[in-house]
């Protein structure tokens, strides 16, 4: 079997796999500590300040708990495009880890949160990676780009950003992807339009084009992150995956809804079996969904020792990489509530504490899907039929 996954960013300092695989986030906290944990990764209303200044009283908190916390500080003000106040969590972790590896929160520490104006519904279309794009027009240039909950930071080419006249703001920095680590340069979008709509302040990371192609795949000009959804308040798949609505366009989630939470890579959702309930990595990005060891506790044992192994290409902005993985051929579970059915399905070692991280087959199952970063909850209904 070959096996694409689509392009992944995630900034290098929020993905070294500090939270513990043990931690759970649809789990009772089992202390002070957890409950701020739990309550700053579910966007409750003043969680993140108030966990700050709870680690900042409590200096004879254990090193790995204080590296924990404002790992998850950093990322969650960096998903908010909270750019100044940032700028000291991950400092701090990167104290405590050990690291230097600031680059992305200090060249935006000086520019304003990410800001949506109106609201829309765009087309999307389905690309040759597997995923789904969307136009995007920036100083009259229009293009097709990834729409990316699992890039924590929007993306484009050099070509690109120099025919849109991309605003520079920092130099080189090095960043995460799925299969290995690159350099890159950052800007800033100072105006971007979606369908009606448009986007202020949007941060970049500027690629050189070769990164942006993986293999002998086509050239991908952009990839539009999860800053610009996070900052129109909701974002929905709709009429079956055919468009995206963003802002008042989208339609509201029940006020009993799953809760989503700030994963160690982007947006977090529950998924469940008989066996239990667990938080997975949303990454509209990937083609395909991947089950992590973390998640193995949710399955049964026979299914597991029953997949044959395969090799697998996985591509990426770092190139495309082989890897043996076990393939579980016929997998059902409940994802925010709801049963999904997924075949051959690969089960990859990994030291994130996600279940899984879910891709646009699990997505693709739902004929509406939203996601409301207001109230931090998930909805969704399945098509009427499968296609």
């Amino acid at each position: 079997m070959k096996q694409l996954l689509c392009l992944a960013f995630g900034l290098a300092f929020a993905a070294q796999g500090t939270i513990a695989a043990s931690w759970n986030p649809y789990a009772k906290p089992a202390d002070e500590f957890g409950q701020h944990l739990h309550d700053a990764a579910f966007g409750v209303p003043g969680a993140d300040r108030a966990f700050q200044d709870w680690l900042a009283a409590h200096p004879d908190l254990p090193i790995a708990k204080r590296i924990v916390g404002y790992d998850q500080l950093c990322r969650d003000y960096g998903n908010l495009s909270w750019n100044r106040i940032r700028v000291g969590v991950c400092a701090e972790y990167a104290r405590l880890k050990k690291i230097d590896d600031q680059g992305m929160a200090m060249a935006f520490a000086d520019q304003p949160p990410v800001r949506a104006i109106g609201s829309t519904t765009v087309p999307l279309r389905w690309n040759s990676f597997g995923c789904e794009s969307a136009d995007v027009t920036v100083n009259g240039v229009t293009s097709s780009w990834f729409v990316d909950t699992g890039a924590e930071i929007t993306v484009v080419t050099q070509s690109l950003a120099k025919r849109m006249g991309v605003r520079p703001v920092g130099t080189a920095i090095r960043v995460a992807t799925t299969t290995d680590d690159v350099r890159g340069k950052v800007g800033t979008i100072d105006r971007l339009r979606i369908g009606s709509a448009y986007v202020e302040n949007v941060p970049v990371l500027i690629l050189p084009d070769a990164q942006l192609k993986p293999g002998n795949m086509p050239q991908i000009d952009g990839i539009l992150g999860l800053q610009v959804m996070v900052a129109f308040g909701r974002a929905a798949w709709m009429n079956d995956g055919r468009e995206l609505a963003l802002g008042d366009a989208a339609p509201a989630v029940r006020a009993d809804a799953p809760r989503i939470y700030w994963d160690d890579e982007g947006v977090g959702v529950p998924v469940g079996t008989s066996r239990g309930i667990m938080g997975a990595f949303l990454d509209t990005g990937a083609n395909v969904t991947v089950w992590r060891h973390a998640g193995a506790s949710l399955l049964d044992r026979k299914l597991i020792a029953e997949a044959p192994e395969k090799t697998m290409h996985v591509g990426g902005a770092g190139g495309v990489v082989k890897r043996k993985q076990r393939e579980i051929q016929e997998l059902r579970f409940r994802f925010g509530g709801v049963p999904v059915q997924l075949e051959r399905v690969p089960l990859a070692a990994s030291e994130k504490a996600s279940a899984a991280k879910l891709g646009m087959d699990a997505l693709s199952q739902f004929g509406t899907f939203i996601l409301d970063f207001e109230h931090m909850r998930m909805d969704a209904i399945l098509k009427a039929s499968k296609e």
